[in-house]
């Protein structure tokens, strides 16, 4: 069954409830259980379209941009850069090159950037605004995306503190809270060390991807929007502090 379809079961066994409430309490004569059951069915129809259309929702998988979205993060971009000894570049088709699962082959006309690169702790690390075209959206879609180069390649995984609900079924439980996915599940847990979650934990992570030497984040949603370059700079040192936890090759 289709994930959608089983995410739809409770709100259509709820009405049915409500339903059944409204017609005894027609029958019975009893108002307070007929008005119950209207209810019922009231909060089952809302919970049903929440289903239908809650992939759509702003957030789900990032947030429209426009060009007037992206155009102010060129010179924010680029004052953080030089304050910081960080290397900017408009984009850069390269980073996008590797991906063959996950956020960074989503959709289409992928871009990468206003992207910033540099090297702390001995790795080097770049952020950029991942811009795609999705099947279903009005308008290009836009997230932030933090990524490190590991030193040596790990075990290709997706892990998510809440899956996506599109795809929940392919995912497995590692830790509380935490449910991941890999082509071989077995070699996964020994990489995701209980050090390397709890520094997700710390930083208010919600999503890691591995696949070959790149490690990569994202906050769900469009986080640089409005210029707020803070976030940009926090999360880099988050996703530095992750990679420093996982075990040596």
């Amino acid at each position: 069954m289709p994930t959608r379809l089983r995410r739809l079961v409770l709100p259509v066994f709820c009405a049915a409830i409500g339903l059944l409430a409204f017609w005894l309490g027609t029958v019975e004569g009893y108002g307070f259980v007929r008005w119950a059951g209207l209810v019922v069915i009231g909060l089952s129809a809302l919970g049903a379209v929440f289903v239908l259309i809650e992939d759509r929702l702003p957030g789900a998988h990032g947030a429209g941009v426009t060009a007037a979205d992206l155009r102010p993060l060129a010179t924010t971009r680029a004052e953080l850069a030089a304050r910081l000894g960080w290397e900017v570049r408009n984009s850069d088709a390269h980073l996008l090159d590797w991906a063959r699962t996950g956020l960074l082959a989503d959709g289409g006309e992928r871009r990468a950037n206003h992207v910033l690169t540099g090297v702390r702790h001995g790795l080097r690390f770049a952020v950029f605004e991942y811009v795609r075209r999705r099947p279903g959206d009005d308008g290009p879609v836009g997230t932030t995306v933090w990524m490190v180069l590991l030193p040596e390649p790990v075990p290709p995984f997706e892990l998510w503190r809440d899956p996506p609900h599109t795809d929940r079924a392919a995912y497995r439980p590692l830790a509380p809270g935490w449910s991941f996915r890999a082509a071989h599940p077995a070699v996964v847990p020994p990489v995701l060390t209980r050090t390397a979650l709890a520094r997700l934990e710390e930083g208010g992570l919600v999503h890691l991807q591995a696949e070959g030497p790149t490690l990569i984040t994202h906050r769900p949603g469009f986080a640089s929007a409005g210029g707020a370059q803070s976030i940009v700079v926090r999360d880099v040192e988050r996703l530095l502090a992750v990679a420093q936890a996982l075990p040596a090759p």
